[in-house]
């Protein structure tokens, strides 16, 4: 031997030869290191558009408690939403119509019977357990004008007609005609044993709804909950957002008009907690502490916690925050704590994020709440000069962006943010990939998102 370094015959500089490894070999290393990457790969292409060119916008989303089905609201003619449309005799193109995606089976279902009910769906909500969708839908075949529905999507069927239903139920009464159910009044909320909340239409207010009443169908009983409640002027004709505790004996609100059992006359839309049957009101917009200053500017409820325990809201007050900057900032109130914390916390800098938020959401254990804002300082990276759509950990308080550097590449405006009761999934509208329609004008497409902290 020559040396001690290279082979025995060959110069002492020179390497050992490297084994070769065998076919299997390689080939199991391949399937190994591709397993540990398919799940990176899977977190980076998490958000996906539910129907990828639509030519027609969607919105109007929301999501079942597991993540199995989304309705949505679509005007979309092209397949495979057409085809849904065709199996009840070719609606009228680009009318809204209503939707079901099941997403296990990657398939669209219609909201309509033979009679044309369902067409020009206005408004409308999916409940938890994901069997029922509840809301506010007007014109087409029965549906002249506009009233509340449920409909009952395994069973692809309206409920008893509503107005027939809560129409009669003492204390209900319409706006023009005493008796009936008032054209335009919404179902907002579904509650235990066929209760259910219901708004009738204010004529005097364009962002407001008259009164609120928990109607228990199967007792024909109403009890009036609140005298008015407001939608959030900014944001549009969205959803208005109540909550309903499991038991059907707390409703949180937000109003602007007196409430029986309130001290507030300060003509500002608060947000409130009401006690039945008792009817105990207290309002939730205060700083920390069971007696912390009430929000000295308008403030809306966004979502509760299955058990209220927790509930978020909206505000541009100065008195919640120290670092309140005159924004409107998303905030959640601990109710057993009596704690209020601001959510939409800067992550690049000191203080609240530099933008507004609309919309926003919150899983059922109160843990994950999804928002929407105008903010680029919430998370490092975020390009975009419109709203993104974000989500916290209430718990680790940390933030992530489910838009902003991938999704949105040509537009920005992402909003309506909704999140599954299990906190697994997410849903929103957007314009993300700059499609248009017939008329040129921009579509908006809805979104489904997991979220990064479960995955």
């Amino acid at each position: 031997m020559l040396g001690s370094v290279g082979e025995e015959g060959g110069p002492p500089w020179a390497l050992p030869e490297r084994p070769r490894w065998p076919v299997i070999a390689r080939f199991t290393a391949a399937v190994v290191i591709f397993g540990l990457l398919l799940p990176l790969a899977a977190t980076a292409y998490a958000t996906t558009p539910l129907f990828a060119k639509p030519n027609g916008s969607q919105f109007q989303a929301s999501v079942s408690a597991s993540g199995a089905r989304v309705f949505f609201v679509s005007s979309a003619t092209n397949t495979p939403l057409y085809r849904a449309r065709a199996d009840h005799g070719r609606p009228s193109r680009f009318a809204p119509f209503g939707f079901w995606f099941d997403v296990r089976r990657n398939r669209f279902h219609l909201l309509a019977n033979p009679s044309g009910f369902g067409q020009n769906l206005l408004i409308g909500r999916i409940n938890d357990a994901g069997s029922l969708v509840y809301g506010i839908a007007g014109g087409g075949g029965d549906t002249a004008e506009a009233g509340a529905f449920a409909y009952r999507l395994d069973q692809g069927r309206f409920l008893p007609d509503m107005r027939a239903l809560v129409g009669s139920v003492p204390g209900v009464n319409g706006v023009s005609n005493p008796g009936t159910l008032a054209d335009g009044a919404t179902v907002l909320a579904l509650g235990p044993d066929d209760k259910l909340l219901l708004a009738i239409p204010n004529q005097r207010s364009p962002v407001a709804l008259g009164p609120l009443y928990l109607v228990d169908t199967p007792r024909q009983a109403a009890t009036l909950v609140a005298t008015g409640i407001e939608y959030e002027p900014r944001v549009g004709a969205s959803f208005t957002s109540v909550a309903l505790d499991p038991t059907g004996a707390r409703v949180a609100f937000s109003s602007a008009a007196q409430q029986a059992g309130s001290m507030l006359v300060d003509g500002l839309s608060h947000t409130y907690l009401r006690e039945l049957p008792g009817g105990s009101l207290s309002a939730l917009d205060r700083a920390s502490g069971a007696d912390g200053a009430t929000a000295d500017r308008d403030s809306y409820l966004k979502a509760a916690s299955a058990d209220l325990a927790r509930v978020v809201f909206s505000s541009a007050a100065s008195n919640l925050d120290p670092r309140a900057d005159g924004r409107r900032h998303l905030y959640v109130r601990d109710l057993p704590s009596a704690q209020t914390t601001a959510v939409d916390v800067s992550g690049t800098q000191p203080g609240l994020a530099a933008g507004d938020v609309a919309g926003a959401d919150l899983s059922a254990d109160g843990r994950y709440a999804v928002f929407d804002s105008t903010a680029s300082d919430l998370v490092r990276g975020d390009r975009c000069h419109g709203a993104d759509v974000f989500i916290a950990d209430l718990q680790t308080h940390r933030i992530r962006a489910l838009t902003g550097r991938r999704v949105t590449r040509r537009r920005c405006d992402s909003s309506d943010p909704q999140i599954s009761a299990d906190g697994r999934t997410v849903t929103f509208t957007s314009f993300a990939g700059g499609l248009k329609d017939r008329s040129g004008r921009p579509i908006v497409r809805v979104f489904i998102a997991a979220n990064p902290f479960t995955r």
